[in-house]
C-alpha cells in the first residue's frame, strides 16, 4: 500500500513539473512576440528589476530613433534657410539649341553688373533659369522637365526678361499671338520687341566656354509683356516690371562693360582670358 502510494505521489510531481514547464514555454513565447507587454506573475515584491541601458534601449530605440530623423531634419532645414541665396533678379534663358551650365553661369555673372541689389543685403545675385531645350531633348525626360520649367515662368510675376535666341524668339512671338513680347520699350529689332545681344558683353558670356559660338546663334534680349497677361494682377509685379525696364536700359547704354569686365570661366570651370 505505501509502495503504490509512493508511486502516485511521484505521478503526482511529475504531471505537476510538466504543467509548469508548459506554463513556462507559453510564458517565453509571449514575452518572444510582446516583450513590453509581458508581466511575470510574482508574489509580493520578492524581484524588482531595475532598468538598465539595454532595456531602455529595447524598449525605447524607434521613438528615440524617431525623434533623431526629426532633429536632423530640422537642423537640415534650418542650414538651408541661413545659406540660401536670396536673388534680386531673375532672367528666363530660353534656347532651342544647347546652353551649358558654365554659359549659365556666365551669363548671371554679366547679368549681375547691370543689376540692382533690390534685396538690400549689399550683394547683387541674379538667378538664371536655363529653359534651353534643343530639338533633340523635346521628348526626352530632360526636354519635358525643361518645358515645365519654362511654363513656371510663364505664370512668374519675376520672370520679365528674357535672353532668347532667334527660333525661340520667333515660336513665343507666333505661338502667342503676339501678346507675349512686349514691344512698350522700342527696342531696336524684331519691331520694336528685341535688342541683340551679338557683339556685346554677352557674347564673351558664351565664347568663354565655346569659341565663336556667338558666331553661330543669333540671340536676344526681350522683356515679357504683363498688361492683360495673366500676371498681371500679381504681387509685386509692378516693381519686377520696373526692374526689368531699368536692366534692359542698363544692357543697352553700357553693352561692352569695357571698365568693369568680370571674371568668367572657361569649359572646364577655370577662369577665362578675358579679351
Amino acid at each position: 500500500m505505501s509502495d503504490k502510494k509512493d508511486r502516485q505521489d511521484i505521478v503526482a510531481e511529475q504531471q505537476r513539473q510538466q504543467r509548469e514547464l508548459i506554463e513556462l514555454k507559453k510564458k517565453a513565447l509571449e514575452f518572444e512576440k510582446d516583450p513590453g507587454g509581458f508581466t511575470p506573475t510574482v508574489k509580493g515584491d520578492a524581484v524588482k528589476k531595475k532598468l538598465t541601458l539595454s532595456d531602455l534601449w529595447y524598449y525605447g530605440k524607434f521613438p528615440l530613433v524617431m525623434i533623431l530623423i526629426v532633429a536632423v531634419i530640422m537642423a537640415v532645414g534650418i542650414t538651408q534657410c541661413s545659406t540660401r541665396t536670396e536673388y534680386d533678379m531673375t532672367i528666363v534663358l530660353y534656347f532651342k539649341h544647347y546652353v551649358s551650365s558654365a554659359m549659365i553661369e556666365n551669363v548671371a555673372t554679366v547679368a549681375e553688373q547691370y543689376a540692382e541689389d533690390t534685396n538690400g543685403d549689399g550683394k547683387v545675385n541674379v538667378l538664371v533659369m536655363d529653359c534651353a531645350i534643343p530639338d533633340e531633348e523635346r521628348l526626352l525626360d530632360t526636354g519635358r522637365a525643361k518645358s515645365s520649367r519654362l511654363m513656371g515662368q510663364f505664370a512668374s510675376a519675376s520672370s520679365i526678361v528674357y535672353i532668347v535666341d532667334e527660333e525661340a524668339l520667333s515660336e513665343l512671338d507666333e505661338v502667342a499671338g503676339g501678346v507675349f513680347v512686349d514691344d512698350s520699350l522700342e527696342l531696336p529689332q524684331y519691331d520694336g520687341k528685341a535688342y541683340s545681344l551679338n557683339d556685346t558683353v554677352f557674347d564673351k558670356a558664351f565664347d568663354a566656354v565655346s569659341e565663336e559660338y556667338s558666331k553661330e546663334f543669333k540671340y536676344f534680349l526681350i522683356r515679357r509683356k504683363v498688361e492683360g497677361t495673366a500676371i498681371e494682377g500679381k504681387k509685386n509685379v509692378s516693381a519686377y516690371s520696373e526692374q526689368a525696364d531699368k536692366f534692359i536700359k542698363a544692357v543697352m547704354l553700357d553693352p561692352y562693360l569695357l571698365n568693369d569686365m568680370p571674371q568668367l570661366t572657361d569649359a572646364f570651370g577655370e577662369p577665362a582670358e578675358n579679351k
